[in-house]
């Protein structure tokens, strides 16, 4: 975190000291560099609070049935303009109306990292692409990209809060390895887990389950209808 704002604020004071001996191309190029490493603070601050939060029990598991398409859509809107920077290219492929019980916040906060990862670790012209697939009681999501793979050493550091993994991302961009360790902890939350293939020099795949109660909850609630349709005969 010290190092993430010492970079914000060397940034910033750089440019303050030296815009009137800038050209408007020098600027303009400063100034993306500086909101960039906003937008990494800003991140590492967000996972820095959450996980803070799962240490301390506040965060707690929370299910409700919702639509997932309607999250991924987000996610992707969300971050279309950092992979744009890149020109990678961010899709999905979930179908309209796909329903998940499981914590809305948690799932956001999983897709969040994993996706923000995947951009970081991608080259120019690359993809990042988010599926969902069904696996009885559970729902896999998936978010694969066509970046810079990793070793099978490095692949054994990930998702160890002992063993923090991070490099610079394929702009230099910088990190932690938190917001694995992060999603690691969320994907238990939600009765899941997580796991990675990779190759290196071709790209990886982060997975990810949830248990998906949505069978159950939905005879519930017919159940709980059901018995207020009957109790309410001729009333």
């Amino acid at each position: 975190m010290r190092n993430a704002f010492a970079s914000l604020l060397n940034g910033t004071q750089f440019l303050s000291e030296s815009v009137h001996k800038l050209s408007i191309e020098q600027i303009d190029s400063f100034s993306k560099k500086i909101h960039g490493s906003a937008k990494n603070t800003y991140k590492l601050l967000q996972n820095l609070l959450e996980w803070a939060r799962l240490q301390r029990g506040a965060y707690v598991y929370a299910p409700q049935l919702f639509n997932f398409h309607d999250i991924a859509l987000e996610m992707i809107h969300l971050y279309d303009e950092m992979a744009r920077q890149k020109s990678i290219t961010l899709s999905h492929d979930i179908e309209k109306g796909t329903l998940i019980h499981s914590d809305g916040r948690m799932i956001k906060a999983i897709i969040r990292n994993l996706v923000t990862n995947a951009i970081k670790y991608t080259h120019e012209n690359g993809s990042v692409h988010l599926s969902l697939k069904q696996d009885a009681p559970y729902q896999i999501i998936s978010v694969k990209d066509t970046g810079v793979g990793l070793s099978p050493e490095s692949m054994n550091q990930l998702f160890h809060i002992d063993k923090t993994f991070s490099k610079p991302g394929t702009s230099q961009e910088t990190g932690t390895g938190l917001g694995l360790i992060l999603c690691k902890e969320l994907a238990e939350k939600c009765g899941g887990k997580i796991w990675a293939e990779s190759t290196l020099e071709k790209g990886s795949t982060f997975f990810v389950s949830v248990l998906d109660k949505q069978e159950q909850y939905l005879e519930k609630m017919n159940g709980k209808y059901q018995s207020e349709k009957k109790h309410c005969v001729g009333c």
